[in-house]
């Protein structure tokens, strides 16, 4: 037998399920998976269950762009996405993922690649001290194709981690 009740206003249920011997323990605290609280204890030939509010999936994995965000700048929101789904999936699903583990932390660290910087040589050339900001020269000009060379490099990068997101998809299951 297996009843259960929500509590809307705090977010807890209350389950009762007949107990099983092979069920361990007849009292116990634990976390969920959702970082909730769970209580059990027994009642007659049933196991009482309290279950805590937990945190939500976004909260889990530090994800905090509103929807409304990700729907106008679905592009912009992409990565962060990615990135989320895989921190829930190694971190907080039923699935035991071990075995991605090492492949979907280098993925996040792909897809978590800042943009690029201008070098400490290419800024004095940029903004020499004492200098007005000037437009022309050669020093200049090849200061930001190095920079634009590197931008588009990481750029190439982060769109091969997208599709390898991509690729990884049917492995995302909880």
């Amino acid at each position: 037998m297996f009843k259960s009740l929500y509590i809307p206003g705090l977010g807890w249920s209350v389950d009762v399920h007949t107990r099983y011997p092979a069920d361990g323990p007849c009292w116990g605290h634990a976390r969920g998976r959702c970082r909730e609280h769970v209580w059990w204890m027994p009642l007659g030939p049933w196991t009482l269950t309290f279950n805590g509010c937990g945190q939500s999936y976004a909260k889990l994995v530090g994800f905090n762009l509103p929807i409304g965000w990700i729907l106008d700048e679905f592009d912009a929101s992409f990565d962060s996405l990615a990135i989320a789904s895989l921190r829930y999936h190694l971190g907080y699903s039923c699935a035991n993922n071990e075995a991605y583990r090492e492949e979907w932390e280098a993925l996040i660290a792909r897809l978590s690649e800042r943009h690029a910087r201008f070098t400490e040589d290419e800024m004095a050339v940029i903004h020499p001290s004492g200098a007005r900001f000037r437009l022309d020269g050669a020093e200049r000009h090849a200061a930001f194709a190095a920079y634009r060379e590197r931008e588009d490099a990481r750029e190439a990068r982060i769109q091969q981690a997208r599709h390898d997101f991509i690729d990884t998809l049917p492995k995302l299951w909880s």
